[in-house]
């Protein structure tokens, strides 16, 4: 939809982008071979991600916990909106924090949906990592290679300005 405005606007400049990136998202991560999280066919496949356990996530954590808070049944919930089927530990894990704030019970929501995934994180929170930048449009080209966050900006007036 953007994209389109800007082709029919000829004087117009798309910007996307990110203050910061979060979570340090690592796609297949390393299983200790001492950890009784997770199976033993997971623990022969390390490093390989499942993305289609992720593809099969109907709601947000934020939903399912507050599904799973009111559920009688936690594994049916659990099943409907990840098409997963919690293990014991899992399912007590869930039972013992149904009296806790909705975000310990999103965390392990996402716990158990990462190890089945086998997705890692670095962080809960912001990271170092460069963002990605894309520009569309008249003065896009300003928008190219690595950029410090603060030369966004001085970009943006220049083409708001008129210098080149």
């Amino acid at each position: 939809m953007a994209k389109d405005y800007v082709d029919t606007h000829p004087n117009t400049l798309l910007i996307i982008t990110a203050d910061h990136s979060t979570g340090g998202l690592a796609i297949g991560k390393k299983i200790k071979k001492d950890n009784k999280t997770v199976t033993e066919e997971q623990k022969s496949k390390s490093y390989i991600w499942y993305p289609d356990i992720i593809k099969k996530i109907k709601a947000s954590s934020i939903l399912i916990a507050k599904k799973l808070r009111a559920s009688k049944d936690i594994n049916a919930t659990f099943k409907k909106y990840t098409s997963l089927t919690l293990s014991q530990d899992e399912y007590r894990e869930i039972l013992n924090i149904l009296d806790k704030k909705d975000k310990k019970i999103r965390k392990i929501v996402n716990d158990i949906i990462n190890k089945h995934s086998n997705t890692g994180w670095t962080t809960h929170g912001h990271t170092a990592v460069d963002v990605e930048t894309f520009a569309y449009g008249k003065g896009s080209d300003k928008f190219r290679g690595f950029m410090d966050n603060t030369d966004i900006a001085k970009k943006i007036f220049e083409v708001l300005l008129n210098k080149e």
